[in-house]
């Protein structure tokens, strides 16, 4: 606004009560005092003011529908010829203050939830009041969406999981499995191979209760041992070595009584091991001569000593391989399914049959070695060892025949096993199929729930951020109250009313009592000291600006009003450009008698008498 300031106002159209005005140009002055009852046109001229403060037209000016009057036009004339007009607004801002009904509005704020009502001061807090306000309910909506959201989730999900527990009841009750439960039958619901063939699974009524007679079959049966036939040491090798020790001969002294005689010859031979120290026989005491020994050694030589040593080694295996085809026995028949018993009996015959067989072969070949030791100085032939491994190898066929009837049983076990599986398997796939649809609806519903509550989540936690920040803005006290308190006694005349501040915003106290109701008068008073108060910022230059004030005075009582007069008169009277708008006319004449005092030499005092439509003026 530089040195220059408002000359006259050269249109009003469709500005509040103005339609067309001026009809007489005034012309205005440094200080400017315009009196007019209420709906003269006061507040009208103040917004247009403000207008210029904010940089934008006052909302007051537009219509319901947010558009303003067609019509719609103001210019204010300069000093310096400069014009500012609705259409252009900015770069004034700060120079330019004004004190209105708006600015109270604005700038003065209660949250009266509690019983204990907090005011704000300040454009900012008030601003941050609203939001606040906004936000708490709308994050109040959104925490009572979220519940309804949850307990629709909660109810839905009920209802579900009591289906699924009748259905696997059904379930249940029908296979008398009791481990099947609520989680199996989501399970299968859930699983690919079902859901991608869930509507085949449905089963007549006849095939369902077929397949749950079968489900319910008992195998009473078990998996039997398979058996074989085996030898301690390789067949061939002893047979081999029987044929050697039947074939050797030795050489020896022939003693005619001890070739007669096979127990005396033992006796003898085990005699002469133990007196080959002795010189005395041990049975009659008698004196034993050394070409006796010498007779008897050259008898039992160390060739026949190892025949007689292998032939018990080869006796000792033989009662060895005897004792375990002795017990290499198969199941009892009535281990199998009766269907396979018959056969299975058959085969075990041949089998015993077989192994008596071969037992008999042994020994046999027991009894030749036997002999063998009887004629130690001749080979004799053992027919026997020319069959035992033909008996052998029968043995085993007719082993590997019980162990197919055996093979047989088995593998109806677990075919038996496999078809009451499937049975239930089918059992289940029915009554499951007979609800996916109701569960696949079901869990769409569900999801789309988890998909609002997510999203109203998010919703939430941005109104929580925000409440959170405005409750630190709301928290903050960016005004120094003693200058406020000071402002306020000065304006009124007393000291019964002050500000204190509180964790959050501020309290006013009338007498050191919070106040719970103020008049229309105090808030006025309060807002224009917090008025004041801004102006008296550094960053503000009061000679340079353009001040207006309208009605500040509401509902004062005299003396009140004189202190008011008073204390404008001191704050006021450096501005650059003054307009006071008041429809008192006490306060009017107050001013007037202030002003015309000190503009009486430079004739700066204008007097304007707001009608219906801004017409006269006087000086």
């Amino acid at each position: 606004m530089s040195e220059a300031f408002i000359r006259h106002i050269d249109e009003l159209k469709a500005c509040g009560v103005f339609k067309d005005a001026p009809k007489g140009q005034v012309e205005f002055g440094r200080y400017n005092l315009m009196y007019g009852w209420n709906g003269s046109g006061k507040t009208t001229i103040s917004r247009l003011l403000r207008s210029i403060e904010k940089g934008h037209i006052d909302p007051a000016f537009y219509n319901d529908d947010g558009e303003l009057p067609t019509d719609f036009a103001f210019k204010l004339k300069m000093s310096d010829n400069a014009v500012i007009d609705h259409k252009n607004l900015t770069g004034f801002e700060d120079k330019v203050r004004v004190f209105n009904c708006d600015f109270v509005r604005d700038n003065l704020n209660v949250d009266d939830g509690t019983a204990k009502p907090v005011y704000y001061l300040g454009e900012e807090q008030g601003d941050a009041l609203k939001e606040f306000e906004a936000v708490s309910e709308k994050l109040k909506e959104s925490e009572e969406a979220l519940d309804k959201i949850n307990n629709d989730h909660k109810n839905k999900q009920d209802r579900l999981n009591t289906q699924l527990s009748a259905q696997a009841k059904i379930i249940s009750d029908n296979l008398a499995d009791k481990g099947f439960n609520r989680a199996s039958i989501s399970k299968l619901l859930q699983s690919l191979d079902f859901q991608t063939a869930w509507s085949s699974f449905t089963l007549s009524d006849i095939d369902r209760d077929n397949m749950i007679r079968a489900s319910k079959g008992v195998n009473d049966h078990v998996n039997q041992p398979l058996f074989s036939v085996s030898l301690p040491h390789a067949i061939d090798g002893l047979l081999t070595r029987i044929q050697e020790i039947a074939a050797r001969t030795i050489t020896k002294k022939a003693i005619e009584e001890l070739d007669n005689n096979a127990a005396l010859k033992k006796w003898v031979s085990d005699g002469l091991d133990l007196h080959q120290e002795r010189q005395e026989c041990a049975f009659c005491k008698s004196d034993i001569g050394a070409e006796r020994i010498e007779e008897l050694n050259q008898y039992f030589n160390a060739a026949y000593k190892n025949l007689i040593s292998d032939i018990d080694q080869a006796c000792a295996d033989i009662e060895a391989y005897i004792t375990d085809v002795k017990q290499t026995n198969p199941v009892d028949a009535l281990n199998l399914f009766a269907e396979y018993r018959d056969a299975y009996k058959s085969t075990i015959q041949v089998f015993s049959q077989k192994k008596t067989a071969l037992i008999n072969n042994f020994m046999a070949l027991h009894a030749a070695m036997l002999e063998k030791k009887n004629q130690s100085f001749s080979g004799i032939d053992i027919a026997a060892a020319s069959q035992s491994k033909t008996l052998f190898g029968e043995l085993k066929d007719a082993a590997d025949a019980v162990n197919e009837h055996i093979t047989k049983h088995n593998q109806h076990c677990t075919d038996f096993q496999k078809k009451v599986n499937e049975a239930k398997d089918k059992v289940k796939k029915h009554y499951a199929s007979e609800i996916y649809e109701m569960f696949t609806q079901q869990n769409e519903e569900l999801k789309a729930l988890e998909e609002k509550k997510e999203e109203e989540e998010n919703t939430k936690n941005g109104l929580q951020t925000r409440y959170n920040k405005l409750d630190g803005a709301l928290s903050t006290h960016y005004f120094a109250l003693d200058r406020i308190n000071k402002l306020l006694a000065s304006f009124i005349g007393r000291k019964d009313i002050t500000l204190t501040a509180n964790e959050k915003g501020y309290s006013i106290k009338r007498n050191n009592v919070i106040a719970k109701n103020l008049s229309e008068g105090e808030k006025t008073a309060i807002a224009f000291c917090y008025f004041i108060s801004k102006m008296e910022e550094k960053a503000f230059e009061i000679k340079d600006s353009l001040i207006v004030v309208d009605d500040p005075i509401s509902s004062l009582d005299t003396n009140a009003l004189y202190a008011a007069g008073a204390f404008i008169r001191m704050h006021l009277q450096h501005a650059h450009q003054v307009f006071i708008l008041t429809h008192n006319h006490r306060f009017f004449r107050e001013m007037y008698g202030w002003i015309s005092v000190i503009s009486f030499a430079s004739h700066d005092l204008v007097l304007v008498l707001l009608n219906d439509h801004y017409t006269s003026a006087s000086f």
